[in-house]
């Protein structure tokens, strides 16, 4: 029910396999208005498996050049700024 655009900021973590990831970032990114960002958690192979996976390939696939994981946290997130 939330309008495609309208987000400021969007924050996923749900299940950590690439379908269910891949899913949330294709549902919640069209929310996210431009210059809003799209973030989630949990870029580390150790947990679950999909999330690096997931993240890496939506970013290549929609051309994705700039976009930032956090270095200093055991359990990292990712981000980029919605064009």
């Amino acid at each position: 029910d939330i309008p495609d655009r309208s987000l400021d900021f969007v924050y996923i973590d749900a299940m950590h396999e690439f379908d269910p990831v891949m899913m949330d970032i294709l549902h919640w990114a069209p929310k996210v208005r431009p210059g809003g960002i799209i973030a989630g958690h949990d870029y580390c192979w150790y947990y679950q498996g999909g999330v690096v996976q997931a993240v890496d390939a939506y970013v290549r696939a929609h051309n994705i050049l700039t976009w930032y994981v956090t270095q200093l946290d055991k359990e990292p997130s990712w981000l980029w700024v919605n064009a």
